[in-house]
């Protein structure tokens, strides 16, 4: 899987990427973690989405893995970055009490649909009513941002998969070729 954490930063996170189109098949072997992000923004015209989506989430992850996470849930909660790809965000928000249990359940949710051609988010916002105005999210508490912002980055990494019409990863791909692959296994999930 690709690696998503900085060479400094002792976390270690992992993601990967399929499709609608074949650009996976055109990527160097050779291209790990961020780099793969980056060849597809640099091989795409500015208004190709898979140009649009590699941009976005270049910019989350480093938002992320520096600890701005208000920055990073900002975009993945903005219509306008997937409406200008042809995509669409559904939020769904639920109001938890402080120290109420479910609010991982509840996250774990979130869903790409293709055929709809729609992220769907689950936000927990934590807090005694809506208009609290000391209101927990994933974009104020790190605690939260770390739990929740890589189940929604799992679901913008599918998009992207779906962009590209393959696996972020060679590493995927080379597994899906090898004889320690199953039946039934889910490569996109591998990817990620």
């Amino acid at each position: 899987s690709t690696n998503l954490s900085p060479a400094n930063n002792s976390r270690n996170y992992t993601m990967g990427c399929t499709s609608s189109t074949q650009a996976a098949d055109n990527i160097p072997s050779s291209l790990r973690d961020l780099h793969v992000l980056h060849y597809y923004r640099e091989h795409h015209d500015t208004k190709d989405p898979i140009h649009i989506i590699a941009v976005g989430l270049i910019s989350i992850i480093n938002d992320f893995n520096t600890g701005n996470y208000m920055a990073a849930y900002d975009m993945m909660i903005n219509d306008a970055f997937l409406d200008s790809v042809g995509y669409h965000l559904k939020i769904n928000y639920k109001l938890f009490g402080v120290g109420e249990r479910g609010v991982e359940y509840f996250t774990k949710k979130a869903k790409f649909f293709a055929e709809d051609k729609r992220i769907e988010l689950k936000v927990p916002l934590i807090g005694t009513s809506s208009i609290d105005p000391n209101i927990r999210h994933p974009g104020n508490d790190p605690m939260l941002a770390m739990a929740i912002l890589p189940i929604f980055l799992e679901e913008y990494i599918h998009l992207f998969q779906h962009l590209i019409g393959g696996y972020l990863s060679p590493d995927t791909r080379a597994f899906r070729k090898s004889c320690k692959s199953k039946k039934g296994d889910n490569f996109n999930e591998v990817d990620i």
